[in-house]
């Protein structure tokens, strides 16, 4: 796959990216559902089913189908296998975040996420935490504006930090969130990145 391909993957909302790479390709392959569920109790199981696996990465997705392919239920070995077999092979490739921070995962790889890393690691970390805080994504431009003018004061004061810790003149409280912010970067980053190591800091 080329680049542009794997960052349009990684760009698409979870559940949009569920049904591409995993249930799309497998209903193309023969996939389907049990004689007896109806079209409609399928359509909407599969539904639950890519809302529940929306926090994979792209190439968890792929694995994950992989596997599937070869866990037909049936004569023909072609219908799908229960949601148990599913969910037990998925957490297996990927451990699903906490309940509560699904949101977190799949609005940080999205476009928004990446957006937000390229113009600041700090605005990606100020997102990070209003979404943990307000379980919802920036409703609106007043939003937006308070994380960016919270993620200038903190780089702001990372940078008085860094500048006194060059000058041999560090305080403990400069070194200690010299060190959270390393961590939190680091942290920020394999929420956006999630299969990509970060090169080099700064």
């Amino acid at each position: 796959m080329t680049e542009t391909g794997e960052l349009a993957e990684k760009d698409m909302p979870g559940r949009t990216r569920v049904r591409t790479l995993l249930i799309e390709p497998l209903e193309a392959q023969g996939m389907r559902r049990k004689a007896s569920v109806t079209v409609e109790a399928h359509r909407e199981r599969l539904g639950k089913l890519a809302e529940r696996l929306a926090y994979m990465s792209p190439s968890g997705l792929q694995a994950l189908r992989e596997v599937l392919a070869r866990l037909g239920e049936g004569p023909r070995r072609d219908v799908w296998p229960s949601d148990l077999v599913i969910l037990r092979y998925a957490e297996g490739i990927e451990t699903p975040p906490p309940a509560g921070n699904r949101l977190l995962i799949s609005y940080m790889r999205s476009a928004a996420g990446r957006e937000a890393w390229a113009r600041s690691p700090f605005e990606a970390a100020e997102l990070a935490r209003y979404l943990v805080r307000s379980k919802r994504p920036p409703p609106g431009e007043d939003a937006r504006r308070g994380i960016r003018s919270r993620a200038a004061e903190r780089a702001k004061d990372v940078a008085s930090a860094e500048r006194r810790k060059g000058q041999g003149r560090a305080s403990e409280d400069d070194l200690r969130l010299l060190a959270e912010w390393e961590m939190g970067r680091a942290r920020v980053h394999a929420l956006v990145f999630p299969s990509e190591p970060e090169m080099g800091g700064g």
